[in-house]
């Protein structure tokens, strides 16, 4: 239960943890950097958090290892601006999207996608995520690529 959006230049997720009881145990931003040589990434993960990294490790780093397992799936989006969107999920086929395309992800993601399709950012979706889907929330972590 987590909202990821992404707007064409920011990557917005909420914060809140939650375990699989459905308690709500602390705050932690969904949304990272990661880099692999000379490439670095902005991330985003819903789901379980050590699995997406992990995924995300997994993808960025080329591994020829089979893909990590655990419930999660990991948004992924280069710094390089003309690269596209790639999700990771339980699939061990990657799906890729346009750069230009609003995205969201998670519980929150229907609320997300109305509020940026009116105009929102990816932050003020995921803001209004947190206010309407009880499964988001403890904040909004946010990072954009320059």
């Amino acid at each position: 239960m987590s909202v990821i959006a992404w707007d064409g230049k920011t990557l917005a997720g909420d914060m809140q943890a939650t375990e699989d009881s459905g308690l709500t145990v602390k705050t932690y931003p969904k949304v990272f950097r990661i880099s692999a040589g000379n490439r670095s990434y902005i991330c985003g993960v819903v789901g379980r958090i050590g699995a997406g990294r992990a995924k995300a490790r997994w993808f960025v780093e080329n591994s020829l290892d089979p893909l990590p397992g655990g419930s999660a799936a990991v948004i992924i989006i280069p710094a390089n601006h003309s690269a596209p969107i790639t999700i990771v999920s339980d699939s061990e086929y990657p799906d890729t999207l346009p750069r230009d395309q609003l995205f969201a992800i998670g519980s929150g993601a229907q609320v997300a996608m109305g509020a940026m399709w009116a105009g929102a950012s990816a932050e003020k979706a995921v803001e209004a995520a947190c206010e309407l889907d009880d499964g988001c929330g403890k904040g909004c972590a946010v990072l954009t690529i320059d």
